[in-house]
C-alpha cells in the first residue's frame, strides 16, 4: 500500500467512519448519511499522479428531459465554488461531486483527506434542495 492510501484509511479511522476498502485500487467506499439522504462516496489515492481524487454519488438520476435545467444549475453552482465541483454524467444523468487535491510529493495528512471529504459531500449536501426543485420541474 501507498503512503496516500495509508494517509487515507487513518484518516477514516480518525473519523470513526465505516467503509469498504480496496487495497488493490487504493480506494477506500463508503455511504455517508446526511440530513437529507445518504450518499455514495469514495476516496481514491492515485499515487503514480499525486493525487487525491474524492466524490460522492447522488442518490437519484437526472432523467434526460431534465438535463438541461440541470446543466444550467450545476453551471450556476460551480461558478462560484473553489474547491470540488458538481458534475452530471451526460449518458445517464448521474449527479456527482468531485474532489481533486494535488499533493507534490505526495504530501498528504489527515487534515487533507478529511477536507476532501467534507467538500465532495457538502457539493451535493447543500444543494439537495435546490436539485430536488429542477427534478420535480
Amino acid at each position: 500500500m501507498n503512503k496516500m492510501y495509508n494517509t487515507i484509511i487513518q484518516a477514516l479511522d480518525e473519523l470513526e467512519l465505516h467503509y469498504d476498502r480496496d487495497d488493490e485500487h487504493c480506494m477506500a467506499d463508503m455511504k455517508i448519511m446526511c440530513e437529507t439522504t445518504p450518499f455514495h462516496l469514495r476516496m481514491v489515492a492515485m499515487e503514480d499522479q499525486e493525487v487525491l481524487y474524492c466524490f460522492s454519488v447522488f442518490p437519484i438520476y437526472v432523467p434526460e428531459d431534465k438535463r438541461p435545467a440541470m446543466c444550467e444549475l450545476i453551471n450556476a453552482i460551480n461558478y462560484d465554488k473553489v474547491i470540488g465541483l458538481l458534475t452530471m454524467d451526460p449518458k445517464d444523468g448521474q449527479l456527482t461531486s468531485r474532489v481533486t487535491c494535488s499533493l507534490d510529493n505526495g504530501a498528504i495528512n489527515t487534515k487533507i483527506v478529511t477536507v476532501a471529504l467534507q467538500q465532495a459531500i457538502s457539493g451535493l449536501e447543500d444543494n439537495y434542495a435546490a436539485i430536488l426543485k429542477v427534478l420535480a420541474a
